[in-house]
């Protein structure tokens, strides 16, 4: 392979500059040349981040796509048993849930509104005789479900 000197450079460079200033001028010369550094400059910065770029909204957009599912909503009341007969006016109720829920206690002298995530209870009054007790539960998904049992509050068993 020749070597080329630095002297001859330079003279085919002032040729070239030479030729440019008579047709079109000096300034458009170095504007050209500008012009032709600056877009590879920019060509390349472009290829080097062009993976960094699609890698970094790819991965933004994807997130947006993984949304959780939803599990089935489904109550269920452990305590107390259907057909309970009390002689207190005030029970415990408790109860599950298969997903975090608003849980709606009525039938009794009073509704009780409560949250679960995953277990309730709630302090509930009964009135006296038959007390038909109604559980309701809400998800934040909109899902429903309903659970009742039934307490016998009498005052004086003997």
């Amino acid at each position: 392979m020749e070597q080329v000197s630095s002297d001859s450079l330079k003279n085919n460079l002032n040729r070239s500059a030479s030729i440019w200033k008579r047709r079109f001028g000096y300034d458009v010369f170095w504007a050209g040349i500008i012009g032709i550094v600056l877009g590879l400059s920019c060509s390349v910065v472009v290829w080097y981040v062009q993976d960094g770029i699609k890698s970094y909204f790819y991965a933004k957009s994807a997130s947006v796509f993984l949304a959780p599912t939803p599990k089935v909503l489904k109550l269920s009341i452990t305590q107390p048993e259907d057909g309970l007969t009390s002689e207190t006016s005030n029970i415990k109720i408790i109860g599950t849930t298969t997903t975090p829920a608003k849980i709606i206690l009525t039938g009794g002298a009073n509704d009780v509104i409560t949250l679960s995530n995953g277990t309730f209870s709630a302090d509930y009054e009964l009135a006296e005789g038959e007390n038909d007790l109604s559980v309701v539960a809400f998800s934040d998904y909109g899902e429903t479900d309903q659970a009742e049992v039934s307490v016998l509050y009498v005052k004086d068993l003997e």
